[in-house]
Protein backbone atom coordinates (compact mmCIF):
# COMPACT_ATOMS: atom_id res chain seq x y z
CA UNK A 1 0.00 0.00 0.00
CA UNK A 2 1.46 2.84 -1.00
CA UNK A 3 2.19 5.01 2.40
CA UNK A 4 1.12 8.62 1.48
CA UNK A 5 -2.76 6.79 1.90
CA UNK A 6 -2.28 7.09 5.44
CA UNK A 7 -3.75 10.63 6.16
CA UNK A 8 -4.17 11.73 9.39
CA UNK A 9 -7.39 13.38 10.49
CA UNK A 10 -6.97 17.09 9.69
CA UNK A 11 -7.63 17.62 13.83
CA UNK A 12 -5.36 14.98 15.10
CA UNK A 13 -3.22 16.21 17.92
CA UNK A 14 0.45 15.56 17.68
CA UNK A 15 1.63 15.18 21.33
CA UNK A 16 4.63 16.80 22.32
CA UNK A 17 6.99 15.50 24.98
CA UNK A 18 7.09 18.62 27.30
CA UNK A 19 7.83 18.20 30.90
CA UNK A 20 4.62 19.59 31.60
CA UNK A 21 3.43 16.16 31.06
CA UNK A 22 5.47 14.81 33.94
CA UNK A 23 3.78 17.12 35.75
CA UNK A 24 0.38 15.39 34.57
CA UNK A 25 1.28 12.13 35.67
CA UNK A 26 1.70 13.21 39.62
CA UNK A 27 -2.24 13.79 39.88
CA UNK A 28 -3.30 10.34 38.45
CA UNK A 29 -2.07 7.20 40.99
CA UNK A 30 -0.93 8.15 44.39
CA UNK A 31 -1.64 12.21 45.02
CA UNK A 32 -1.92 12.10 48.69
CA UNK A 33 1.48 10.96 48.89
CA UNK A 34 3.59 13.47 50.20
CA UNK A 35 6.71 15.92 48.94
CA UNK A 36 9.29 16.25 52.55
CA UNK A 37 11.98 18.83 53.01
CA UNK A 38 13.41 17.59 56.34
CA UNK A 39 11.36 19.84 59.12
CA UNK A 40 10.71 23.05 57.23
CA UNK A 41 7.85 21.88 54.65
CA UNK A 42 5.52 19.18 54.26
CA UNK A 43 2.87 18.72 51.37
CA UNK A 44 1.26 16.56 48.89
CA UNK A 45 1.21 16.12 45.04
CA UNK A 46 -2.06 18.17 45.52
CA UNK A 47 -0.37 21.24 47.04
CA UNK A 48 3.10 20.25 44.53
CA UNK A 49 0.97 21.12 41.55
CA UNK A 50 -0.72 24.06 43.20
CA UNK A 51 2.74 25.27 44.16
CA UNK A 52 4.49 24.62 40.38
CA UNK A 53 1.48 26.85 39.18
CA UNK A 54 2.19 29.79 41.29
CA UNK A 55 5.96 29.26 40.73
CA UNK A 56 5.05 29.73 36.70
CA UNK A 57 2.75 32.83 37.63
CA UNK A 58 5.83 34.22 39.71
CA UNK A 59 7.99 33.22 36.42
CA UNK A 60 5.58 35.29 33.68
CA UNK A 61 5.16 38.15 36.34
CA UNK A 62 9.17 38.75 36.03
CA UNK A 63 8.40 39.17 32.39
CA UNK A 64 10.40 36.38 31.25
CA UNK A 65 10.50 35.73 27.62
CA UNK A 66 10.57 32.03 25.73
CA UNK A 67 13.78 30.69 25.95
CA UNK A 68 15.21 33.28 28.51
CA UNK A 69 17.59 31.33 31.47
CA UNK A 70 16.64 31.44 35.16
CA UNK A 71 19.43 30.33 37.78
CA UNK A 72 18.58 28.28 40.70
CA UNK A 73 21.58 28.04 43.67
CA UNK A 74 19.76 25.29 46.05
CA UNK A 75 20.80 22.53 48.24
CA UNK A 76 18.03 19.90 47.16
CA UNK A 77 14.82 20.77 48.33
CA UNK A 78 10.71 20.79 47.67
CA UNK A 79 11.45 24.46 45.82
CA UNK A 80 14.44 22.89 43.60
CA UNK A 81 11.55 20.06 42.37
CA UNK A 82 9.03 23.46 41.84
CA UNK A 83 11.70 24.57 39.70
CA UNK A 84 12.27 21.44 38.11
CA UNK A 85 8.97 21.55 36.35
CA UNK A 86 7.94 25.35 36.29
CA UNK A 87 10.59 26.86 34.68
CA UNK A 88 11.01 25.08 31.77
CA UNK A 89 7.04 24.44 31.14
CA UNK A 90 6.81 28.24 30.74
CA UNK A 91 9.28 28.03 28.03
CA UNK A 92 12.11 29.41 30.14
CA UNK A 93 15.81 27.15 30.59
CA UNK A 94 16.25 26.61 34.14
CA UNK A 95 20.28 26.42 35.49
CA UNK A 96 21.15 24.27 38.32
CA UNK A 97 23.75 26.57 39.38
CA UNK A 98 27.05 24.70 41.00
CA UNK A 99 26.85 25.92 44.86
CA UNK A 100 30.37 24.46 45.02
CA UNK A 101 32.41 26.14 42.76
CA UNK A 102 34.76 28.65 43.52
CA UNK A 103 32.89 32.81 42.89
CA UNK A 104 34.65 32.67 40.16
CA UNK A 105 32.87 30.00 37.98
CA UNK A 106 29.57 30.95 39.50
CA UNK A 107 30.19 34.47 38.36
CA UNK A 108 31.10 32.43 34.51
CA UNK A 109 28.35 30.04 34.39
CA UNK A 110 25.35 32.64 35.59
CA UNK A 111 27.06 34.90 32.81
CA UNK A 112 27.73 32.18 30.49
CA UNK A 113 24.10 31.15 30.70
CA UNK A 114 22.95 34.70 30.53
CA UNK A 115 20.68 34.12 33.61
CA UNK A 116 17.52 36.90 34.25
CA UNK A 117 16.49 35.90 37.61
CA UNK A 118 18.37 34.55 40.23
CA UNK A 119 16.79 32.27 43.02
CA UNK A 120 19.80 31.92 45.74
CA UNK A 121 19.31 29.80 48.63
CA UNK A 122 20.29 32.56 51.94
CA UNK A 123 23.89 30.16 52.42
CA UNK A 124 24.64 31.95 49.45
CA UNK A 125 23.29 34.71 48.62
CA UNK A 126 26.18 36.99 50.18
CA UNK A 127 28.41 35.37 47.48
CA UNK A 128 25.67 36.77 44.79
CA UNK A 129 25.33 40.12 46.63
CA UNK A 130 29.56 40.70 46.49
CA UNK A 131 29.85 39.39 42.64
CA UNK A 132 26.66 41.40 41.64
CA UNK A 133 27.99 43.95 39.82
CA UNK A 134 29.92 41.17 37.36
CA UNK A 135 26.77 39.78 36.71
CA UNK A 136 26.15 40.77 32.96
CA UNK A 137 22.35 39.63 32.31
CA UNK A 138 20.84 39.33 36.10
CA UNK A 139 17.49 41.52 36.23
CA UNK A 140 16.34 39.95 39.55
CA UNK A 141 17.41 38.25 42.45
CA UNK A 142 14.95 36.21 44.98
CA UNK A 143 16.53 34.48 48.15
CA UNK A 144 15.15 31.18 49.52
CA UNK A 145 14.93 30.44 52.90
CA UNK A 146 14.39 27.90 55.67
CA UNK A 147 13.55 30.29 58.29
CA UNK A 148 13.74 33.72 59.12
CA UNK A 149 16.33 35.94 57.38
CA UNK A 150 18.73 37.26 59.65
CA UNK A 151 19.22 39.58 57.06
CA UNK A 152 17.42 41.63 54.94
CA UNK A 153 18.11 43.72 51.37
CA UNK A 154 15.77 46.40 50.29
CA UNK A 155 16.03 44.92 46.29
CA UNK A 156 15.25 41.20 46.78
CA UNK A 157 12.32 39.55 47.80
CA UNK A 158 12.17 36.34 49.54
CA UNK A 159 10.91 33.27 47.70
CA UNK A 160 7.70 32.30 50.12
CA UNK A 161 6.28 36.35 50.29
CA UNK A 162 6.03 36.32 46.49
CA UNK A 163 4.70 32.89 46.01
CA UNK A 164 1.90 34.16 48.02
CA UNK A 165 1.22 36.34 45.95
CA UNK A 166 0.35 34.18 42.88
CA UNK A 167 -2.57 32.08 41.43
CA UNK A 168 -2.98 28.61 41.84
CA UNK A 169 -3.80 27.93 38.40
CA UNK A 170 -1.76 28.21 35.40
CA UNK A 171 -2.37 27.68 31.86
CA UNK A 172 1.02 26.11 30.43
CA UNK A 173 1.78 26.55 26.67
CA UNK A 174 2.81 24.58 24.20
CA UNK A 175 5.75 24.48 21.67
CA UNK A 176 8.15 22.07 20.00
CA UNK A 177 9.46 19.19 22.12
CA UNK A 178 13.04 19.99 21.29
CA UNK A 179 12.91 23.79 22.89
CA UNK A 180 15.80 23.19 25.53
CA UNK A 181 14.57 23.13 28.71
CA UNK A 182 17.73 22.27 31.51
CA UNK A 183 21.27 23.72 31.29
CA UNK A 184 24.28 22.69 33.74
CA UNK A 185 28.12 23.15 33.91
CA UNK A 186 30.93 20.35 33.72
CA UNK A 187 33.36 20.48 36.41
CA UNK A 188 35.99 22.50 34.11
CA UNK A 189 39.17 20.58 35.80
CA UNK A 190 40.50 20.98 32.01
CA UNK A 191 39.53 24.89 31.32
CA UNK A 192 36.38 26.74 32.09
CA UNK A 193 33.19 24.75 32.54
CA UNK A 194 31.05 23.67 29.78
CA UNK A 195 27.40 24.22 29.44
CA UNK A 196 25.51 20.96 28.80
CA UNK A 197 21.72 21.40 27.72
CA UNK A 198 19.36 18.68 27.54
CA UNK A 199 15.58 19.49 25.79
CA UNK A 200 12.35 18.59 26.76
CA UNK A 201 12.29 15.18 24.62
CA UNK A 202 15.10 14.17 26.05
CA UNK A 203 14.26 14.69 29.47
CA UNK A 204 10.55 12.80 28.96
CA UNK A 205 12.53 10.40 27.25
CA UNK A 206 15.11 9.64 30.11
CA UNK A 207 12.72 9.35 32.54
CA UNK A 208 10.76 6.89 30.89
CA UNK A 209 13.58 4.89 30.04
CA UNK A 210 14.75 5.19 33.82
CA UNK A 211 11.20 3.99 34.80
CA UNK A 212 11.41 1.07 32.73
CA UNK A 213 14.70 0.12 33.79
CA UNK A 214 14.00 0.21 37.51
CA UNK A 215 10.77 -0.71 37.53
CA UNK A 216 10.12 -3.69 34.91
CA UNK A 217 13.30 -5.56 34.60
CA UNK A 218 13.42 -7.72 37.89
CA UNK A 219 16.62 -7.58 39.74
CA UNK A 220 18.18 -5.45 42.44
CA UNK A 221 17.42 -2.16 43.86
CA UNK A 222 13.95 -1.77 42.29
CA UNK A 223 12.11 1.76 42.48
CA UNK A 224 8.54 1.23 42.64
CA UNK A 225 5.64 3.11 43.38
CA UNK A 226 5.44 1.83 47.12
CA UNK A 227 9.06 3.06 47.75
CA UNK A 228 10.42 6.08 49.76
CA UNK A 229 12.76 8.17 47.66
CA UNK A 230 15.62 10.58 49.33
CA UNK A 231 18.31 12.28 46.81
CA UNK A 232 22.08 11.87 48.12
CA UNK A 233 23.12 13.31 44.92
CA UNK A 234 22.94 17.15 44.32
CA UNK A 235 19.98 18.66 42.24
CA UNK A 236 22.43 21.08 40.48
CA UNK A 237 24.14 17.75 38.70
CA UNK A 238 22.44 16.52 35.73
CA UNK A 239 19.04 17.14 37.69
CA UNK A 240 19.83 14.67 40.29
CA UNK A 241 20.58 11.96 37.67
CA UNK A 242 16.39 12.22 36.66
CA UNK A 243 15.12 10.52 39.37
CA UNK A 244 13.21 13.51 40.80
CA UNK A 245 11.26 13.27 37.53
CA UNK A 246 10.74 9.42 38.12
CA UNK A 247 9.63 9.35 41.48
CA UNK A 248 7.25 12.24 40.00
CA UNK A 249 5.85 9.68 37.82
CA UNK A 250 5.30 6.95 40.31
CA UNK A 251 4.16 9.06 42.75
CA UNK A 252 6.37 8.13 45.65
CA UNK A 253 6.70 9.37 48.55
CA UNK A 254 10.18 11.97 48.05
CA UNK A 255 12.25 13.69 50.74
CA UNK A 256 14.54 16.29 50.49
CA UNK A 257 17.41 16.43 52.74
CA UNK A 258 18.89 20.06 52.16
CA UNK A 259 22.26 20.92 53.04
CA UNK A 260 24.27 17.50 53.24
CA UNK A 261 24.29 15.91 57.38
CA UNK A 262 24.98 12.65 57.39
CA UNK A 263 23.23 12.80 60.90
CA UNK A 264 20.32 14.33 59.55
CA UNK A 265 20.36 11.99 56.70
CA UNK A 266 19.76 9.01 59.06
CA UNK A 267 16.90 10.46 61.26
CA UNK A 268 15.34 11.31 57.89
CA UNK A 269 15.65 7.72 56.60
CA UNK A 270 14.60 6.70 60.25
CA UNK A 271 11.32 8.94 60.47
CA UNK A 272 10.15 9.10 56.50
CA UNK A 273 10.82 5.16 56.20
CA UNK A 274 12.90 5.81 53.02
CA UNK A 275 13.91 3.19 50.88
CA UNK A 276 15.70 4.50 47.34
CA UNK A 277 18.68 6.62 46.97
CA UNK A 278 21.67 7.41 44.81
CA UNK A 279 25.20 8.80 46.07
CA UNK A 280 28.66 8.89 45.70
CA UNK A 281 30.85 6.35 47.81
CA UNK A 282 32.28 9.33 49.99
CA UNK A 283 29.02 10.39 51.52
CA UNK A 284 27.96 6.87 51.71
CA UNK A 285 30.89 5.81 53.85
CA UNK A 286 30.25 8.92 55.65
CA UNK A 287 26.97 8.21 56.49
CA UNK A 288 27.09 4.20 57.66
CA UNK A 289 30.37 5.27 59.67
CA UNK A 290 27.97 8.08 61.83
CA UNK A 291 27.35 7.07 65.33
CA UNK A 292 23.78 6.93 64.37
CA UNK A 293 24.03 4.28 62.30
CA UNK A 294 23.73 1.80 65.75
CA UNK A 295 20.33 3.07 65.67
CA UNK A 296 19.13 3.23 62.26
CA UNK A 297 17.74 -0.10 60.42
CA UNK A 298 19.16 0.66 56.85
CA UNK A 299 17.68 -3.11 55.75
CA UNK A 300 15.29 -2.00 53.31
CA UNK A 301 17.33 0.48 51.70
CA UNK A 302 18.32 0.52 48.45
CA UNK A 303 21.80 2.61 46.71
CA UNK A 304 22.60 3.08 43.38
CA UNK A 305 26.59 4.50 43.67
CA UNK A 306 26.97 7.07 41.32
CA UNK A 307 30.19 9.33 39.64
CA UNK A 308 32.70 6.66 41.34
CA UNK A 309 33.69 3.45 41.32
CA UNK A 310 31.86 0.65 43.80
CA UNK A 311 33.99 -1.30 45.25
CA UNK A 312 34.46 -5.04 47.39
CA UNK A 313 34.82 -3.38 50.28
CA UNK A 314 31.66 -0.61 50.05
CA UNK A 315 29.49 -3.38 48.65
CA UNK A 316 30.55 -5.55 51.83
CA UNK A 317 30.09 -2.53 54.53
CA UNK A 318 26.50 -2.01 52.97
CA UNK A 319 25.75 -5.79 53.04
CA UNK A 320 26.47 -6.05 57.03
CA UNK A 321 23.90 -3.26 57.44
CA UNK A 322 21.46 -5.12 54.79
CA UNK A 323 21.53 -2.54 52.14
CA UNK A 324 21.05 -3.19 48.28
CA UNK A 325 23.49 -1.76 46.18
CA UNK A 326 24.44 -1.53 42.82
CA UNK A 327 27.07 0.35 40.27
CA UNK A 328 25.99 2.85 37.64
CA UNK A 329 27.52 4.59 34.64
CA UNK A 330 26.88 8.14 33.61
CA UNK A 331 28.20 11.24 32.78
CA UNK A 332 26.95 15.14 32.45
CA UNK A 333 26.38 14.81 28.86
CA UNK A 334 24.42 11.75 28.73
CA UNK A 335 21.63 12.86 30.53
CA UNK A 336 23.15 10.41 32.58
CA UNK A 337 22.20 7.44 32.36
CA UNK A 338 23.71 4.85 30.03
CA UNK A 339 23.86 1.73 32.06
CA UNK A 340 23.41 0.03 35.44
CA UNK A 341 24.25 -3.32 37.30
CA UNK A 342 21.97 -6.07 36.25
CA UNK A 343 21.18 -9.01 38.07
CA UNK A 344 18.96 -11.70 36.85
CA UNK A 345 17.08 -14.51 38.58
CA UNK A 346 20.11 -16.76 38.76
CA UNK A 347 22.51 -13.98 39.91
CA UNK A 348 20.27 -13.40 42.84
CA UNK A 349 20.20 -16.39 43.95
CA UNK A 350 24.19 -16.52 44.04
CA UNK A 351 25.39 -16.11 47.74
CA UNK A 352 26.14 -12.30 48.24
CA UNK A 353 30.32 -12.13 47.81
CA UNK A 354 29.09 -14.31 44.47
CA UNK A 355 26.99 -11.74 43.40
CA UNK A 356 30.07 -8.61 43.91
CA UNK A 357 31.58 -8.77 40.68
CA UNK A 358 27.85 -8.00 39.47
CA UNK A 359 27.19 -5.71 41.28
CA UNK A 360 30.74 -3.93 40.99
CA UNK A 361 30.23 -3.78 37.62
CA UNK A 362 28.50 -0.97 35.55
CA UNK A 363 26.11 -3.45 33.85
CA UNK A 364 23.73 -3.55 30.47
CA UNK A 365 22.26 -0.44 29.00
CA UNK A 366 19.23 0.56 29.64
CA UNK A 367 16.17 0.63 27.16
CA UNK A 368 17.37 3.12 24.18
CA UNK A 369 20.66 3.51 24.53
CA UNK A 370 23.16 1.88 21.92
CA UNK A 371 26.67 1.14 22.68
CA UNK A 372 29.28 0.14 20.09
CA UNK A 373 33.39 0.39 21.13
CA UNK A 374 35.47 1.95 18.71
CA UNK A 375 39.35 1.65 17.74
CA UNK A 376 41.38 4.27 17.47
CA UNK A 377 41.35 4.89 13.97
CA UNK A 378 37.60 4.88 14.56
CA UNK A 379 36.56 1.42 13.50
CA UNK A 380 34.07 -0.39 14.62
CA UNK A 381 35.12 -3.43 17.21
CA UNK A 382 32.20 -4.03 19.01
CA UNK A 383 32.96 -8.10 19.59
CA UNK A 384 33.00 -9.90 22.68
CA UNK A 385 35.59 -8.96 25.12
CA UNK A 386 37.43 -6.60 22.69
CA UNK A 387 38.61 -3.32 24.24
CA UNK A 388 38.17 0.20 22.75
CA UNK A 389 36.32 3.56 23.34
CA UNK A 390 32.67 3.41 24.54
CA UNK A 391 30.24 5.52 22.01
CA UNK A 392 27.04 6.16 22.38
CA UNK A 393 23.52 7.10 20.46
CA UNK A 394 20.12 7.22 22.74
CA UNK A 395 17.14 9.91 22.13
CA UNK A 396 18.37 12.05 25.25
CA UNK A 397 22.00 12.55 24.86
CA UNK A 398 23.00 16.51 25.05
CA UNK A 399 23.46 17.58 21.46
CA UNK A 400 26.34 19.60 22.15
CA UNK A 401 28.33 22.12 24.60
CA UNK A 402 26.60 25.70 24.78
CA UNK A 403 28.27 28.33 22.42
CA UNK A 404 31.66 25.74 21.62
CA UNK A 405 30.58 24.22 18.49
CA UNK A 406 34.34 22.88 17.77
CA UNK A 407 33.85 20.90 20.83
CA UNK A 408 30.61 19.75 20.36
CA UNK A 409 31.73 18.59 16.71
CA UNK A 410 34.47 16.37 18.56
CA UNK A 411 32.30 14.99 21.00
CA UNK A 412 29.74 14.24 18.09
CA UNK A 413 32.26 12.72 15.76
CA UNK A 414 30.91 10.54 13.16
CA UNK A 415 27.51 10.86 14.77
CA UNK A 416 28.12 9.00 17.91
CA UNK A 417 28.96 10.69 21.06
CA UNK A 418 32.32 9.97 21.93
CA UNK A 419 32.45 9.09 26.27
CA UNK A 420 36.49 9.05 26.08
CA UNK A 421 36.03 5.76 28.09
CA UNK A 422 37.37 2.27 27.49
CA UNK A 423 35.78 -0.74 28.13
CA UNK A 424 34.63 -3.48 26.50
CA UNK A 425 30.87 -5.76 26.23
CA UNK A 426 30.95 -9.36 26.93
CA UNK A 427 28.64 -12.33 25.09
CA UNK A 428 26.03 -11.32 27.55
CA UNK A 429 25.83 -7.47 26.58
CA UNK A 430 27.21 -6.23 30.04
CA UNK A 431 29.60 -3.54 30.06
CA UNK A 432 33.15 -3.16 31.50
CA UNK A 433 34.49 -0.13 32.19
CA UNK A 434 38.36 -0.33 31.86
CA UNK A 435 39.09 3.21 32.37
CA UNK A 436 38.78 7.28 31.44
CA UNK A 437 40.51 7.35 28.33
CA UNK A 438 42.12 10.65 29.10
CA UNK A 439 43.20 8.85 32.65
CA UNK A 440 44.88 5.64 30.61
CA UNK A 441 48.54 5.56 30.89
CA UNK A 442 50.69 4.81 27.89
CA UNK A 443 53.95 2.59 29.59
CA UNK A 444 56.41 1.35 27.33
CA UNK A 445 53.85 1.05 24.34
CA UNK A 446 51.32 -0.76 26.58
CA UNK A 447 48.14 0.78 28.18
CA UNK A 448 47.98 0.52 32.17
CA UNK A 449 44.21 0.98 33.71
CA UNK A 450 44.86 3.34 37.05
CA UNK A 451 41.35 2.01 37.89
CA UNK A 452 42.78 -1.42 38.26
CA UNK A 453 46.09 -0.27 40.47
CA UNK A 454 43.64 1.67 42.59
CA UNK A 455 41.28 -1.32 43.32
CA UNK A 456 43.94 -3.21 44.23
CA UNK A 457 45.72 -0.74 46.70
CA UNK A 458 42.17 -0.67 48.25
CA UNK A 459 42.13 -3.99 49.37
CA UNK A 460 44.81 -2.92 52.21
CA UNK A 461 42.73 -2.50 55.41
CA UNK A 462 44.81 0.89 56.11
CA UNK A 463 43.97 2.61 52.77
CA UNK A 464 41.23 4.70 53.18
CA UNK A 465 41.07 6.12 49.18
CA UNK A 466 43.64 6.26 46.45
CA UNK A 467 44.55 8.48 42.98
CA UNK A 468 46.69 6.45 40.30
CA UNK A 469 48.09 8.68 37.37
CA UNK A 470 50.84 8.67 34.81
CA UNK A 471 53.72 10.82 34.98
CA UNK A 472 56.79 11.22 32.48
CA UNK A 473 59.60 9.21 32.30
CA UNK A 474 62.60 9.27 29.49
CA UNK A 475 62.65 5.27 29.62
CA UNK A 476 59.04 4.61 29.45
CA UNK A 477 57.44 7.57 28.42
CA UNK A 478 54.60 7.54 31.36
CA UNK A 479 55.29 5.78 34.61
CA UNK A 480 51.81 5.00 36.94
CA UNK A 481 52.41 6.51 40.40
CA UNK A 482 50.08 6.70 43.06
CA UNK A 483 48.98 9.07 45.74
CA UNK A 484 47.36 7.75 49.06
CA UNK A 485 45.26 8.63 51.63
CA UNK A 486 45.53 6.12 54.95
CA UNK A 487 42.98 5.43 57.61
CA UNK A 488 45.15 6.00 59.94
CA UNK A 489 49.01 6.49 60.37
CA UNK A 490 51.34 3.57 61.00
CA UNK A 491 51.86 1.66 57.41
CA UNK A 492 55.06 3.32 55.40
CA UNK A 493 55.23 3.70 51.68
CA UNK A 494 57.30 0.85 51.53
CA UNK A 495 54.72 -1.48 53.29
CA UNK A 496 52.37 -0.26 50.67
CA UNK A 497 54.81 -1.29 47.69
CA UNK A 498 55.18 -4.50 48.86
CA UNK A 499 51.89 -5.32 49.39
CA UNK A 500 50.88 -4.41 45.86
CA UNK A 501 53.63 -6.47 44.38
CA UNK A 502 52.24 -9.14 45.92
CA UNK A 503 49.65 -9.07 43.19
CA UNK A 504 52.31 -8.62 39.90
CA UNK A 505 53.99 -12.02 41.84
CA UNK A 506 50.34 -13.73 42.17
CA UNK A 507 49.69 -12.52 38.17
CA UNK A 508 46.94 -10.26 39.02
CA UNK A 509 49.26 -7.16 38.23
CA UNK A 510 51.32 -6.91 35.06
CA UNK A 511 54.85 -6.25 35.96
CA UNK A 512 54.49 -2.95 33.58
CA UNK A 513 51.31 -1.70 36.10
CA UNK A 514 53.40 -1.94 39.11
CA UNK A 515 53.46 1.44 39.95
CA UNK A 516 56.66 3.62 40.18
CA UNK A 517 56.55 5.47 43.48
CA UNK A 518 53.85 6.26 46.09
CA UNK A 519 53.23 9.52 48.11
CA UNK A 520 51.04 9.78 51.12
CA UNK A 521 48.35 12.66 51.18
CA UNK A 522 45.96 13.76 54.19
CA UNK A 523 43.95 14.66 51.47
CA UNK A 524 42.56 14.81 48.10
CA UNK A 525 41.16 18.40 46.43
CA UNK A 526 37.83 17.78 44.48
CA UNK A 527 35.80 19.23 41.48
CA UNK A 528 32.97 21.28 41.74
CA UNK A 529 30.79 18.00 41.66
CA UNK A 530 33.24 16.25 44.76
CA UNK A 531 35.03 13.85 42.29
CA UNK A 532 38.71 13.58 43.02
CA UNK A 533 40.58 16.10 40.84
CA UNK A 534 43.28 14.20 39.73
CA UNK A 535 44.22 16.82 37.41
CA UNK A 536 45.30 18.94 40.98
CA UNK A 537 46.36 16.02 42.86
CA UNK A 538 49.00 15.10 39.96
CA UNK A 539 50.18 18.60 40.54
CA UNK A 540 50.48 18.51 44.57
CA UNK A 541 52.22 14.84 44.11
CA UNK A 542 55.03 16.65 41.99
CA UNK A 543 56.01 18.98 44.12
CA UNK A 544 55.95 16.52 47.25
CA UNK A 545 59.05 14.88 48.54
CA UNK A 546 59.68 11.17 48.22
Amino acid sequence: MNPNAFQPAPNSYSYPLLIKSILKQTLKYNPENEIVYKDVSRYNYFELNKRVARLSNLLAGLGLQYGDSVGWMDYDSHRYLESFYAVPSVGAVLHTVNYRYSAQNIVYTINHAEDKVLFVHADFIELIIQNRDQFTHVEKIIVLLDSNPAKTYDDIDDYESMMALQKETYEYPEFNEDTPALTFYTSGTTGKPKGVFFSHRQIVTHAMASMINFGCYEGACRLRSNDVYMPLSPMFHVHSGGFPYVASMLNVKQVYPGRINPALLLKLIRDEGVTFTHTVPTLFNMMIQHEDIKFTDLSKLKVVIVASATTDSLLESGQKLGIDIISSYGMSEYCPIITFSFLNQRDLELDIKSQYPLRTNIGKPVPFMDVKIIDESGLDVTTPNQIGEIVLRSPWLTKGYNKEQVMSEELWKGGWLHTNDIGYVDETNRITLVDRKRDMIKSGGEWVAPSEIENLLRVHPNVKTVSVFGIEDQKWGERPVAAVILKEQGTSISELMSFLEEFVTSGKLNKISMVEKIKLFEEFPTTGTGKVDKKQVKEIWLTLKS
